[in-house]
């Protein structure tokens, strides 16, 4: 929970084209006002598994590449929209004997599809990743392309939450510099910024985006912790600790 820009990279060529376009990035990340700019790193192949052969780093990036690399099938939406339909999980029991066995059919379709794919990264995939420490509370921007094997069309997505930035403003603002700088590179597909900064270009627009999931957030813990106090548990927010709202001025004089 809190405010996030999600990006999906995509480039085609070969693995030296790729890491001479990330060592451009990364010289000019090293000219930005960022804590620090870690190193290109290839990732080689890995397990979905958790265990002491891998980090959750490198577990982290296969559950990315794997829904990076594979688009939604005709199965997979059967399954979501029959999920929706009846009102999720929850609701599978009270269903017809008919419907129960439509939906184990899909499920057990969607978990074959799921470890043959699995399968398929494990075996083969690699990538090369770049990672920026944006500022303190604010997530890390991470670049991870990956591939199958020798392919050349390497893809990838992640977020970096911003929420909780100690100054909030230079690192949202940050994150959306340091995607621009992908999209001149010719790696950035897209990118979904819940402040709306990124369409905009208007600290106005952020600023109203930011208040409105502070607010929200602040109402939500408040309700956690009324419930916490009546069942005999605390409740840990980090909005407590980190409530940004900004109030801006003027579009040159941002503040929070």
């Amino acid at each position: 929970m809190g405010l996030k820009i999600g990006y999906r990279f995509r480039f085609i060529g070969s693995k030296e084209e790729l890491l001479e376009k990330l060592k451009i990035l990364k010289g000019q990340f090293d000219d930005l006002p960022v804590l620090s700019v870690g190193e290109i790193e290839e990732i080689k192949q890995a397990s979905f598994e958790r265990g002491s052969d891998i980090s959750e780093y490198h577990l982290g990036y296969m559950l990315l590449l794997y829904f990076s690399f594979h688009e939604q099938t005709a199965v997979q939406k059967a399954h979501l929209d029959f999920l929706e339909r009846v009102g999720g999980v929850k609701n599978i029991d009270s269903l017809s004997l008919r419907d129960r066995k439509r939906y184990a059919r899909l499920e057990k379709q969607v978990h074959r599809l799921s470890d043959h794919r699995k399968q398929r990264i494990a075996r083969s995939a690699n990538a090369v990743s770049l990672s920026v420490d944006v500022g303190d509370g604010c997530e890390y921007f991470r670049i991870t392309l990956g591939r199958l094997g020798d392919s050349k069309a390497w893809r990838g997505m992640d977020c970096t939450k911003t929420q909780f930035a100690d100054h909030f403003v230079n690192a949202h603002t940050m994150v959306i510099r340091l995607l621009d700088l992908c999209k001149e590179a010719g790696i950035l597909e897209n990118v979904s910024d819940e402040g709306s900064y990124w369409e905009t270009r208007d600290l106005k627009v952020l600023a109203e985006n930011i208040n409105a999931s502070t607010e929200f957030m602040k109402i939500a813990s408040k309700a956690l912790t009324q419930i916490g106090e009546k069942k005999l548990f605390v409740v840990h927010n980090a909005i407590d600790k980190c409530a940004n709202y900004m109030n801006v001025k003027s579009e040159e004089q941002p503040s929070t």
